[in-house]
């Protein structure tokens, strides 16, 4: 994948699933689990999909941009040439390199299983919601 149109392909992935997985996680954290932090039980039905959807998503997104990344800086290196590797850009792309690395082993140690046991947790939400609000109904009609 040393044509003009291999680069360019790898390049198109590279940078289009990067910005895909870091505004994901921006907007995760940032936005959405706030928001669903202040809707409490009638988040659940949201919470049960995004524990569905979201991890496969984001380890396909990151381990697309990191192997697309790692063909980039084995192309631009010569083939990992230790000379380039210790010059300004290959330090640079070393160094985002290992902290792309660093953040997948994370999003497949920590949250991939959270956003697992999310779902699990929403799903168990839902009729325990609406049970609960029922009996409190009925305590405040008898009181």
């Amino acid at each position: 994948m040393h044509s003009g149109a291999g680069v360019i392909a790898m390049r198109l992935v590279h940078v289009v699933r990067g910005v895909l997985w870091v505004g994901s996680v921006a907007f995760i954290a940032a936005l959405l689990l706030p928001a669903l932090r202040v809707a409490g039980p009638a988040s659940g039905a949201v919470m049960q999909q995004m524990g569905k959807r979201i991890p496969p998503l984001m380890l396909t997104t990151s381990l697309l941009t990191v192997l697309s990344g790692l063909g980039l800086y084995a192309r631009d290196s010569g083939g990992f040439s230790s000379s380039w590797m210790r010059s300004g850009q290959g330090l640079t792309f070393g160094t985002g390199g290992i902290l792309a690395l660093i953040a997948v082993i994370h999003g497949m140690a920590v949250n991939s299983p959270t956003g697992k046991r999310m779902g699990m947790l929403a799903a168990g939400m839902q009729p325990a919601g609406a049970d609960g609000c029922r009996a409190v109904r009925s305590l405040s009609r008898t009181s």
